[in-house]
């Protein structure tokens, strides 16, 4: 191996590592939820456990093989049921007795109460949970497949267009059942299934006898075991959605081959160490087989194989088909000077000039902030519920989200049926996404090329928010900028138009 080769392979390692972090700070987020949702439950569950006799009715031992007895093991009234039937031992007889006198009925009631406040929290976890990471994997899509780019252009020297990643690619990868199910299910089957452990938990505090202080001990552990899937998930999501994300970079270089590339230390499994170094073909990658992730808690990644045929190939793509000179990438090139020259223009990525995929659309963020009118919850809530019935994903405040608005120079942003907002927005900004969403909904101008889909999706945006400015009580200074980004995009019309270019 080549002193050359060493520094790519070390760069590539790098970017995982940068990803696995990404990852970690994502499930940081998340298991601050979980633990929100833990002391919430805990304090609903004052009262209920406290020490009602000096020992306990059963070990929980005990305890789990009567629950076993039971057809749903979160049932109180069945558990009833199987006590009064029961003969096997006096605790039993004298548990059934204390579950039935008068001054315990306060307990049960709220111990009810509780196992339906529980699958309700378990719902807002997994919803928060599953905002939080489609955002981190919406931003680590693009900036897997952008670097991987970058990377192929700084080892050939050239730079050459190429395709923005469609959010489509994004959707489906997310979708894909790689490994029996796709992460979203895997979230639901998680927080499911931890709701499910908790209710049985009470149970067995029930009939053990547990106090308030060891109830609250096993609320605590439940939960955070559920984080910790989390955790797991959400890293092993980043490996699975990167090196995907990567392969579709390697589609778009023209390149077919991919060298496995496992992060060799102490914790790299067995199997990992015997694939590294390994080489296969794009068109046959299999992750779980020859691709990324392997396994959960996988770290490893791929690098692109370039030979000479293939070098050569690049060359072409990267010749200018008027002057015949070749694009270079220089050495001293760092990855933000890159993004901006190949990646944006203008606010427009080469994808948007090539028509490709689902088209990011913005409400720019040239407006100075801190004399806008920033909207209550509630008032956000209520304008984006249409967008939420038709199946729009909103993200709000994130980390993740803030870093996209302020890269890509936007407040606000629609991509296809997601829809990403700071956590301060105005009236017009909401108003303009959701209406982005309407557009993209209805198929609006889909059958024009870019960028003259945008310019008129965008036309149509402002003159919606300037026809409903009354109606919505938008502000004047709003309406002022709102009136400037329209003659703007207006003028962007006129000169497409006298560029012969009209479809």
């Amino acid at each position: 191996m080549t002193k050359n080769e060493k520094y790519w392979q070390a760069r590539t390692a790098q970017r995982m590592w940068e990803h696995m972090q990404s990852a970690e700070e994502t499930a940081d987020q998340v298991a601050k939820v979980y633990a929100k949702a833990s002391l919430y439950l805990s304090r609903e569950m004052q009262d209920i456990f406290k020490k009602y006799v000096e020992k306990h009715h059963l070990t929980e031992k005990e305890a789990l093989q009567l629950l076993n007895t039971l057809r749903d093991r979160t049932s109180i009234e069945e558990l009833r049921q199987r006590l009064q039937s029961s003969s096997q031992k006096q605790e039993i007889a004298d548990l059934f007795v204390e579950l039935e006198a008068p001054a315990y009925q306060a307990r049960i009631q709220r111990l009810q109460e509780l196992q339906t406040q529980i699958d309700l929290v378990m719902q807002q976890v997994y919803k928060q949970e599953q905002a939080i990471t489609t955002a981190h994997y919406i931003q680590l899509a693009e900036k897997a497949y952008n670097q991987s780019i970058f990377d192929v252009q700084q080892r050939t020297g050239l730079g050459f267009s190429f395709s923005h990643i469609d959010q489509k690619q994004v959707d489906k990868v997310l979708k894909s059942k790689w490994s029996g199910m796709n992460y979203s299910e895997r979230v639901w089957r998680n927080t499911r299934a931890l709701a499910q452990e908790v209710k049985e938990a009470l149970l067995v505090n029930l009939i053990t006898g547990r106090t308030e202080r060891e109830a609250a001990e096993m609320l605590t552990k439940k939960f955070a075991g559920g984080s910790s899937k989390a955790r797991r998930l959400i890293r092993t999501e980043s490996c699975y959605l990167s090196n995907q994300l990567e392969m579709e970079s390697y589609k778009e270089c023209g390149i077919d081959k991919y060298q496995y590339l496992a992060t060799l230390d102490l914790r790299t499994s067995e199997i990992c160490r015997e694939l590294d170094g390994k080489v296969f073909l794009v068109k046959d990658q299999n992750p779980g087989k020859n691709c990324p992730p392997m396994h959960p808690w996988c770290r490893s990644t791929t690098i692109a194989i370039i030979g000479e045929k293939m070098l050569e190939g690049m060359k072409r793509r990267a010749r200018d088909p008027v002057t015949g000179k070749t694009y270079i990438v220089p050495a001293s090139m760092n990855y933000r000077e890159w993004y901006a020259k190949y990646v944006k223009s203008d606010g427009k990525t080469v994808a948007k000039e090539a028509g490709s995929g689902i088209i990011e659309m913005t409400r720019k963020a040239d407006d100075p902030r801190a004399n806008l009118k920033f909207i209550s919850d509630t008032t956000f809530d209520n304008l984006t519920i249409s967008a939420k019935k038709k199946g729009a994903l909103i993200i709000r405040g994130t980390k993740e989200a803030e870093e996209h608005l302020k890269k890509v120079g936007a407040a606000a942003s629609t991509m296809g049926d997601i829809l990403i907002f700071r956590k301060d927005v105005c009236i017009s900004e909401v108003l303009e996404e959701t209406h982005h969403f309407e557009q993209n909904f209805a198929k609006m101008n889909d059958d024009k090329g870019e960028p003259l889909r945008t310019i008129l999706n965008e036309i149509d945006a402002k003159q919606y928010l300037l026809d409903n400015a009354a109606k919505y009580k938008i502000p004047r200074n709003e309406l002022e900028l709102t009136q400037k980004q329209l003659e703007s995009y207006q003028k962007q019309l006129e000169t497409y138009k006298k560029g012969g270019r009209w479809e």
